[in-house]
């Protein structure tokens, strides 16, 4: 979000839908440690994350989303755009863009 004239405008391209499906992530050139978080929404162009430790600004991951519809989760790769310090739940914040997505399962998704 950024201040236009004292007013809030979105920047984002596509709409985001709040949803909770389970994430595991992985530093690119780093598969072997793996990194657990829970969605918070879900866009075709991004999605928010709720982890346990920051990820890193600007740092490529590659991500597994879980839905029941999906045995074995849908692969994706991004950008961390933004994160947040852990707030009162301990938990941080991160926005990823995604880079390489199947269109069609994430389109599933936020429908």
């Amino acid at each position: 979000t950024r201040k236009m004239e004292g007013v809030a405008m979105e920047r984002r391209q596509f709409e985001r839908k709040a949803i909770r499906l389970k994430v595991v992530c992985a530093l690119d050139g780093e598969r072997e440690e793996r990194i657990d978080a829970e969605s918070t929404d879900l866009s075709l162009g991004g999605i928010g994350l709720s982890l346990a430790n920051p990820i890193g600004q600007d740092k490529r991951i590659s991500m597994t989303i879980y839905d029941a519809s999906s045995a074995g989760g849908i692969e994706a790769k991004g950008t961390v755009v933004w994160q947040s310090e852990p707030d009162n739940d301990g938990l941080c914040r991160a926005g990823v863009q995604f880079e390489e997505i199947p269109w069609t399962q994430i389109r599933r998704l936020v429908a």
